[in-house]
């Protein structure tokens, strides 16, 4: 688990409840769920990704060297993401 919380450095003359911003309660909301009860917010897959399309395509052309756009195809729609 990975959290960044980039906050501005709050004014010297502010109160602690006032420096402690939204992202920060979020943040330690998440956690304290995650402990105490092993929830996580659901994932929402995006449907055909197409980052995901051009780093495979990539990906296993650099492994490969070269293939056949069919052989290429064939790898790529297999993956989860693309599967319907």
């Amino acid at each position: 688990m990975h959290f960044i919380c980039v906050e501005e450095k709050p004014l010297a003359e502010t109160s602690l409840p006032q420096q402690i911003h939204c992202k920060s309660c979020q943040g330690i909301s998440t956690i304290q769920l995650y402990l105490e009860e092993r929830w996580i917010e659901p994932i929402h897959p995006i449907k055909c990704p197409l980052s995901l399309l051009c780093h495979q395509t990539m990906s296993i052309l650099a492994a490969t060297g070269a293939l056949s756009s069919a052989a290429l195809a064939q790898r790529i729609f297999r993956l989860s993401p693309f599967i319907y």
